[in-house]
C-alpha cells in the first residue's frame, strides 16, 4: 500500500488484530507516520506484561505457537501477519501507544538532508510524550539514528508498578527467522556492477 502526500499516515485509534482480520503487508508513506497501540488477539496492558508471574512468557508463547488451537490462533504472529511501515522520505515515525505488536518500522532519514551537525536531526523513530507507561514492542526497527541515549532517558520516565521500575520490552519475533518463510524475494543488480575481489584475483574484470 502506498500513501502519498505531506500529511502522511495517522492511525488515531487502537488496532486489535487477530487471525481473521490481519494479513500483514508493507505500507509505504511519503509523509510522517503516527501509530497508536497495535494489539494481537486481545487488548494487552503493560502492567500485566511481567516476568515475575510468567505472564510475559505465556504471552510470548502464544505469539509464537507453531500449532495453535482455534482459540489461540488469533494471538499467533506469523511472518505473513507482520505489518511493515516505511517512511520513504525520512519523515518521523511516532508511536503514540505503548503496546506495538507484530510491526516493523523502517526509516533511514531524509536522503536529501546532509547537515553537518547530525545531533540536530529529528529522531527518525520515537515515542510521543503521551506514552507514560511501560513499553512492549514486539517487532523490529531499522533506522540510521536510533538516538539510544535519548531513548534510555525517555523510557526512564515511565510509570512504576508496585514500586518497581517497569523496564521496556523490545522483542524480535523469532518467527521472522523461520526456515520455511511463506514468501522470500531477492532483488539484485547485474553482477557485473559489483567489484568482486575474487574476480580481480583471478585476473577477470567484472
Amino acid at each position: 500500500v502506498y500513501v502519498g502526500g505531506e500529511d502522511g499516515l495517522t492511525l488515531d485509534k487502537d488496532l486489535i488484530l487477530n487471525d481473521q482480520n490481519c494479513s500483514g503487508g508493507i505500507i509505504l508513506v511519503d509523509g510522517p507516520i503516527n501509530i497508536k497501540n497495535i494489539y494481537r488477539g486481545d487488548e494487552l496492558k503493560a502492567k500485566d506484561f511481567k516476568l515475575e508471574n510468567n505472564s510475559a512468557d505465556d504471552m510470548f508463547k502464544k505469539w509464537n505457537k507453531e500449532s495453535p488451537s482455534d482459540n489461540e490462533k488469533k494471538y499467533v504472529i506469523s511472518p505473513d501477519k507482520i505489518i511493515t511501515f516505511v517512511s520513504l522520505k525520512g519523515k518521523p515515525i511516532t508511536l503514540n501507544g505503548n503496546i506495538v505488536l507484530g510491526v516493523q518500522l523502517v526509516n533511514f532519514g531524509d536522503p536529501d538532508s546532509r547537515p553537518s551537525n547530525f545531533g540536530s536531526l529529528e529522531e527518525e523513530i520515537k515515542w510521543s510524550k503521551e506514552v507514560t507507561e511501560g513499553i512492549v514492542f514486539y517487532g523490529s526497527i531499522a533506522c540510521n539514528r536510533l538516538n539510544l541515549i535519548k531513548k534510555i532517558q525517555r523510557f526512564g520516565e515511565t510509570k512504576k508498578y508496585d514500586n518497581v521500575l517497569k523496564a521496556p520490552f523490545f522483542i524480535y519475533p523469532p518467527v521472522m527467522a523461520t526456515e520455511d518463510p511463506p514468501l522470500a524475494v531477492q532483488i539484485m543488480d547485474d553482477m557485473r556492477s559489483y567489484q568482486l575481489t575474487s574476480s580481480f584475483d583471478s585476473g577477470v574484470q567484472p
